[in-house]
């Protein structure tokens, strides 16, 4: 999956656009090599492909949209990056995830069941996943998604992760 560059993260319309784009490229290359997509995921992915999502309060509505009836789990990568580059956008963008949980948890809403920034190094922080805010807000909330790996799972993902990686495991 690509990374956001430092265009994407000037406004929230380019931000919105890329961040669509790369959900549906993650949505489509979910599927193990040669598992043919079905008529209903091809759907939900067209669906997820929505070109009128050009700013964060239509991006805000399409989220809503297409979670409310799937438990969807958000992971966001190399989250330092976007983190480190002080992006307001990003950093509107986290704010608006926040209170998409909150409202989640409330059960006021369906929106992403866990949002996981990976990918963030703070020196003596024992935490290993957290929604991650910068200062002045300092919020942070636990994780609270079960994940099983089942010992092939763990297999095949660090077969990927050395095969886009290069990092000479063996």
């Amino acid at each position: 999956m690509n990374q956001f560059n430092a265009a994407d993260l000037k406004s929230s319309n380019k931000f919105s656009i890329e961040f669509i784009r790369q959900v549906v490229e993650s949505l489509v290359l979910a599927k193990p090599d040669g598992v043919e997509l079905t008529e209903t995921e091809k759907n939900y992915i067209t669906k997820w492909d929505n070109r009128n999502v050009k700013n964060f309060e239509s991006l805000d509505s399409h989220i809503n949209e297409m979670c409310k009836n799937y438990e969807i789990v958000l992971m966001i990568d190399n989250a330092n990056m976007s983190i480190n580059n002080s992006s307001k956008v990003f950093s509107d963008f986290k704010i608006i995830l926040k209170a998409k949980q909150t409202l989640n948890r409330r059960g006021e809403t369906n929106t992403f069941k866990c949002v996981i920034f990976a990918g963030i190094y703070e020196p003596g922080n024992t935490d290993l996943f957290y929604l991650h805010y910068n200062p002045p807000l300092g919020i942070k909330m636990d994780f609270n998604c079960h994940l099983t790996f089942h010992e092939e799972e763990i297999e095949k993902m660090l077969i990927e992760y050395q095969t886009d990686n290069k990092t000479n495991m063996a």
